[in-house]
Order: C-alpha cells, then structure tokens, then sequence
C-alpha cells in the first residue's frame, strides 16, 4: 500500500488512497520507507518549483499530505526523479542512509544548499542489523500513520514557507547537484546524476567555518523514537 502519492483530487485513484489512508492505522518497515522517500521528493520539487530551478509553468498542483504541492510534469525529469529515489530507497533498505543534499547554482557559483540528516535512526540500525525486518508485512504499532504522517507534514510546511522566502535564480543560468551520504566507506552506485557523498566528518567543520557567510534557515525537526530527521535551507551572500 502506497500512502504517500502526490494525487490530483479528481482522480478515482484518490478514493481508493483515501480508503486505505483512512483504514492503515500502522505501518510495516516498508511502508515507512516508502513515506519517508515520497516525502523527500516532494521537498525536491518544492525547491526546484520556489527557486525555479525549472520553469513554473512545467509544474502541476496536486495534494501531499492535505497541503497543495508543485509537482513537475516534465517526463524527462520526472524518471530523472524516480532512479534518484530508487537509489535512496535502496539504501534506506540497507540502513545506510545518512544525508542528503540538495545544492543550487547561479551562474556557476553555490547559491542555496538545502541538507537533511537521518543520522542516530535507530530503524537504520534495525535494518542494518536485522535482514528479515524490511520483509515483514506486519504493520509495526511502533510506525503508527496519523503520528509519521503529522510529523512529515510539518516538515514539509516548513520546506513550504522557508523556501518561499527565497529569491528566484536567474532564468538558464542555474544548474543543482544532488548529493547521497552514507555510512559506508564503499560506492554503492556508479550513477553519475548524483554523487554519493564522503565528507560526514568534514561537513560539519566545513558547515561551521561558514556560518558567518550564509543566511541558514532551520527546518521543523522530526524526533520519534524509531527516526531523526533535521533539515536546514542555506543562503549564501
């Protein structure tokens, strides 16, 4: 059961959502994860919509979550969207998952770095830890859905209200790179339409050292027993 889609209301699928969002009290371990990566993606285009990293009108709205939403149209970037998901889903099931970035470029110098960390997740461990447990197709009263869900909508309000207060770039002049930390030392993808990135004990020297040359912009926290989830928007001057 997929909870998370981003739906247009006139659809007949949203009934068939709306039953089952209405009837899963818990989720199982993969259940999670989907809502979880669903949700990331949805940050994604947010942020690409505000800043128009693509043009606005190459976007739809639909509803994530009871909050209307920006979601590309564009075939081309929606796969682009679907294989970087994928990835993170593949390494979410491996519990080696640790951040992720998003960093947007003006005329080939950092504008906006978006960041968010899942470490000290202690269902990473478990998946880490546990092969059997992404398997279960037991919903886990640990992962209860009104909880997860009001938790993750919070945080996307916030995507929602800090990005708005950013100012656009300049039309055919941006460029992003998005970017994988994990908890493993070896690459655990070739792709090159993102990095999987290696810098965990440098980034924050790094992140502190420039304080002084950002606006930062911290984003609602999401603290439940089983995940951690912080995010952060920065400017740079």
């Amino acid at each position: 059961m997929k909870i998370t889609t981003c739906i247009n209301l006139s659809s007949t699928f949203f009934l068939v959502f709306l039953l089952k969002y209405i009837m899963a009290d818990n989720l199982t371990p993969s259940e999670l994860i989907d809502a979880i990566t669903s949700f990331l993606r949805v940050i994604i285009e947010q942020l690409w919509y505000q800043i128009e990293v693509y043009p606005r009108e190459s976007f739809d709205s639909c509803i994530f979550y009871d909050l209307e939403v920006k979601t590309t149209r564009h075939p081309l970037v929606k796969a682009y969207l679907d294989e970087f998901i994928n990835s993170i889903t593949n390494l979410f099931n491996d519990g080696i998952i640790s951040k992720i970035y998003l960093e947007i470029f003006e005329n080939n110098s950092l504008k906006y770095s978006f960041g968010i960390s899942f470490n000290n997740s202690l269902i990473l461990d478990q998946l880490r830890n546990d092969s059997q447990f992404l398997k279960s197709d037991k919903s886990n009263d640990l992962f209860n859905t009104f909880t997860i869900v009001n938790e993750l909508k919070s945080l996307l309000y916030s995507v929602i209200v800090e990005s708005s207060k950013l100012s656009k770039i300049e039309q055919n002049f941006g460029d992003f790179k998005l970017l994988l930390a994990t908890t493993e030392d070896e690459m655990v993808s070739r792709n090159q339409n993102w990095i999987l990135d290696k810098r965990l004990k440098q980034q924050t020297a790094d992140d502190e050292s420039t304080l002084n040359d950002v606006d930062l912009y911290p984003l609602k926290e999401v603290h439940l027993e089983y995940i951690n989830i912080q995010g952060y928007i920065v400017s740079y001057k």
